[in-house]
């Protein structure tokens, strides 16, 4: 049936669903999914998550949840995903988000980060908590220098209350790299800081070199590129891709031509499905009661489940997995899959359950 190319169908057998029930304990088979459009959609819980979740906790099949979105700390997301999803347990060793990796750059990034993104300071709670040591906002940069982007949208309360007066952005002290952690609030104070440091003398701020490369002067790391989400309006929205596009564009006009260079993770790249890959497996040994971390096994059949063809499915299929499109995000029936067709395309996500465990 996987070869014959683009399935689409909706899987509701009853007698199938049983059949599987009795023997999904000795399906080698795992399950990446995504939450906006897959789980939830925008306030509004989508009807069949918490059976679908449920289902595989009483089977014991192991689960992850890979999401594009961010801001703020896993304990929070998994707390409110549980919460909207009565009462499903999720820990918090099967929940990334897409700036979960940035853990790694601690220890490469040790003085000063411009962290993006996020409702207020949440993004710098996020990077304290992950061991940044001299995580710099936005709100601090504009305490000091308002006419940085003089049409920037804090209030004074915003800035007393976010800011960290304790932050010197004139001690002359470089910026080691630019972290974007989610979309911006407020996009043209972070574009203009953005742009100031990518240009600058070595990550000094107020700083500009003076030759132009495609290197800028400090790294700087997207944690994902989907151009659209989806959410309450009946119309996907822009994301942090769009916000990524605009960067690009500008450097590349400032500089008279060379394409920014940068870092993007989240899906469909392949680190982020690395690090999914790492905790499946812990998941699955979890459950097979393996207890050693380096006994060999036989690596599960994962299938992802996405609505979003660009990220979700593209990067499944390039990480050789197998890929569920669903109907209640992003993806509308006859759009441009760009190249990145699944497996299946199913109308929800207890479908696509159904559907994993049955093949």
């Amino acid at each position: 049936m996987l070869g014959s190319g683009l399935i689409r169908q909706s899987v509701s057998r009853a007698p199938v669903f049983r059949r599987f029930l009795t023997t999904a304990n000795n399906k080698n088979v795992a399950f990446a999914f995504d939450i906006d459009g897959v789980l939830i959609k925008g306030s509004k819980t989508i009807p069949q998550a918490q059976e679908a979740l449920q289902l595989l906790n009483n089977e014991k099949v192991p689960w992850v949840l890979v999401t594009n979105g961010g801001g703020k700390t896993e304990r929070e997301r998994v707390q409110d995903l549980s919460q909207r999803l009565g009462g499903i347990d999720i820990p918090e060793d099967q929940f990334m988000q897409s700036h979960t990796p940035f853990k790694r750059l601690v220890d490469l990034y040790k003085g000063k980060v411009l962290i993006v993104g996020g409702d207020g300071d949440d993004c710098r709670k996020v990077a304290k908590l992950y061991g940044f040591k001299n995580p710099v906002i936005g709100a601090d940069i504009i305490r000091k220098h308002p006419s940085i982007w003089p049409f920037h949208r804090y209030r004074r309360e915003e800035i007393e209350q976010w800011a960290d007066p304790s932050i010197n952005v004139d001690d002359g002290e470089p910026f080691d790299a630019i972290l974007v952690f989610n979309d911006p609030r407020d996009m043209g104070t972070e574009i203009q800081i953005i742009l100031d440091l990518l240009l600058s003398e070595n990550g000094v701020l107020g700083t500009r070199r003076k030759t132009h490369t495609s290197r800028p002067s400090i790294p700087i790391h997207f944690s994902n590129k989907d151009l659209l989400w989806s959410n309450d309006y009946p119309i996907a929205r822009f994301g942090q891709g769009a916000f990524k596009a605009t960067i690009d564009t500008l450097y590349e006009t400032t500089t008279e031509g060379y394409k920014l260079e940068s870092v993007v993770i989240g899906k469909p790249f392949k680190e982020t499905y690395d690090y999914a890959h790492n905790l499946l497996v812990k998941k699955f040994k979890e459950n097979q009661n393996i207890s050693s971390i380096s006994a060999k096994i036989s690596a599960p059949t994962v299938y992802m489940v996405g609505d979003n063809p660009a990220s979700d499915i593209l990067g499944a299929n390039g990480y050789g997995w197998r890929s569920v499109l669903v109907r209640t995000g992003v993806y509308q029936d006859g759009a441009d899959l760009q190249g990145a067709k699944p497996t299946v395309i199913l109308d929800n996500v207890l479908d696509a359950v159904k559907y994993g465990l049955e093949n």
